[in-house]
C-alpha cells in the first residue's frame, strides 16, 4: 500500500515490551497506530466493535481468558473501562512481560480510574503523525539535537552542509505536507474532494465521540465544531478565554475543560509560556487538520511554526529523550519565539523566516532569548538554500535540511 512506512516507533515497542507486561501506544485517531500494533501482536481485537466492547465491559474476566495471547493487542481499549482493572489483576497473578498492547485514541491519564489501574504497570508510547523525514523513508533526524551539543558553530556547520540533501523529492514532500498534514489516511488522498471529506469524517468521530469520553458537556457537535474552529485561528498565541467567550458564546470555565479534552484526544498540543508573560499556547497535531478548521486563513508566521514544530518534535520523542520540554517564550514588551526546547539544561529557540535575511526585530528577539538563558542557541529557520552562522549562537538554516 502506498501509505506504508516503517514508522520510527516501531523499533521501540518489542525493546519496551521485553520487561514491561503491558505497553501502550497512543496518539490521534488513524495516525497509523493499529497499523503499528498488528505488525507486533499475535492476535488483534478492536474495541470499536460492540461484542468485544460488551465483553470486556460486562465480563472483563472471561474477555481476557477467551482471547489472551502473548502478546494481546486490544485497540481503542479506553472504550472498556471495567477492563483495566481485570489486566491490573492479571498481570498481578501473571508476571510475564509482553502479554498486552493497548492502543488508544484518548490519554488513559485524563481517565482516572484507568489512570489509577495502571501506575506502575505499562510504558506509553505516543504516535505522532508522520513527520516529512518519515514520509521520505530517511532516518530520524538528529540535527537539532547535535546543535544543542555542539561547542563549535563553524565545524558544526561545515558538517551540517557537507551531509544536507536536498532532492526534488525531499521538496515535493515538504510541500505537500504543508497542504495535507501527516495523518497516513489523508496525506496520499491526492483528490482535494476526498481529502476534505476525510478530514471531516475524522473530525466528527473525534468531536462528537471520543471527545465525549474525557468531558461531560451539552454542547451539540455543532458548538463544539465551532469552538474547534475558534481554537484553529487562535493557534500559535496565548489562549484568550475572552475571544474564546465572543466567538463560541463558551465560558471561560468550560473553554478550559474543553482545551484539556482537545489535548486528551490528541487534537492539540499545549505549551507553556515563559520569559515574562504566563500563560498557554498551542498547536494542532496534525498540519491538515489545522489549516482545515482555520478555513485555510492561518497567518504564515504561524502556519509555517506549526510545520516546523510537528516535525522537529519527533526528533526527540522518538529517540527516547528525557528531560525535555517545548515552551513558546514571551517577554512583557511582546518579544517572541513562537517555540523553543529545553533539553537536559541547554536551550534552543527556533525562529521562522520567510526569507534567509532575517529582519532587525527577528535578531532583536533571538538575542532577548539568549540573554535569558545560558547554555542557549537560536535557530533561525526558512524555505530558501542559505546556510550561515549569524553569531556565535544564531544559525540561519534551510528548513529542508532538518530532514
Amino acid at each position: 500500500m502506498p501509505h506504508i512506512r516503517k514508522r520510527y516507533l516501531a523499533d521501540a515497542i518489542p525493546k519496551t515490551m521485553a520487561f514491561s507486561p503491558i505497553v501502550g501506544i497512543l496518539g490521534h485517531r488513524q495516525v497509523g497506530k493499529t497499523t503499528l500494533a498488528e505488525c507486533i501482536g499475535q492476535k488483534y481485537i478492536s474495541l470499536d466493535g460492540k461484542e468485544y466492547r460488551e465483553l470486556a465491559q460486562n465480563d472483563p474476566y472471561h474477555f481476557l481468558k477467551v482471547h489472551h495471547s502473548t502478546p494481546l493487542v486490544i485497540d481503542e481499549c479506553q472504550k472498556a473501562p471495567a477492563l483495566f482493572d481485570e489486566l491490573k489483576d492479571w498481570v498481578r497473578k501473571h508476571k510475564r512481560p509482553g502479554q498486552f498492547l493497548l492502543t488508544g485514541s484518548v490519554r488513559f491519564t485524563s481517565k482516572k480510574a484507568i489512570r489509577e489501574s495502571l501506575t506502575g504497570r505499562i510504558i506509553y508510547h505516543e504516535l505522532l503523525p508522520f513527520t516529512v523525514s518519515e514520509i521520505e523513508r530517511r532516518p530520524l533526524p538528529g540535527i537539532v539535537r547535535s546543535l544543542m551539543k555542539t561547542r563549535n558553530l563553524v565545524s558544526w556547520l561545515e558538517n551540517v552542509a557537507r551531509n544536507a540533501y536536498r532532492s526534488s523529492s525531499l521538496v515535493k514532500t515538504i510541500d505537500n505536507y504543508q497542504r495535507h498534514g501527516g495523518l497516513p489516511g489523508v496525506f496520499f488522498i491526492r483528490n482535494e474532494k476526498l481529502r476534505i471529506q476525510k478530514i471531516n469524517d475524522q473530525l466528527q468521530t473525534i468531536l462528537d465521540r471520543d471527545l465525549r469520553e474525557v468531558v461531560a458537556t451539552r454542547l451539540s457537535f455543532a458548538q463544539i465544531l465551532e469552538f474547534s474552529e475558534s481554537l484553529a485561528k487562535q493557534e500559535g498565541v496565548p489562549v484568550s478565554y475572552t475571544r474564546l467567550l465572543r466567538d463560541t458564546g463558551v465560558a471561560a470555565v468550560s473553554a478550559k475543560a474543553l482545551i484539556a479534552a482537545f489535548e486528551a484526544v490528541f487534537l492539540i498540543r499545549l505549551l507553556k509560556v515563559e520569559g515574562g508573560k504566563k500563560g498557554w499556547i498551542y498547536y494542532f497535531e496534525d498540519h491538515a487538520e489545522s489549516l482545515h478548521l482555520s478555513a485555510y486563513k492561518l497567518d504564515h508566521s504561524i502556519y509555517y511554526s506549526g510545520f516546523l514544530y510537528r516535525n522537529i518534535r519527533a526528533e526527540f520523542m522518538y529517540a527516547g529523550e528525557h528531560h525535555f520540554r517545548f515552551f513558546h517564550y514571551l517577554t512583557r514588551h511582546n518579544t517572541t519565539l513562537p517555540f523553543a526546547i529545553e533539553w537536559d539544561g541547554k536551550y534552543l529557540g527556533f525562529l521562522p523566516l520567510k526569507s534567509s535575511q532575517p529582519a532587525h526585530a527577528e535578531i532583536m528577539a533571538a538575542q532577548s532569548f539568549l540573554k535569558r538563558y545560558n547554555d542557549s542557541k537560536v535557530m533561525m529557520l526558512h524555505p530558501d538554500s542559505e546556510m550561515r552562522s549569524i553569531s556565535d549562537r544564531i544559525v540561519l538554516l534551510p528548513d529542508w535540511a532538518l530532514f
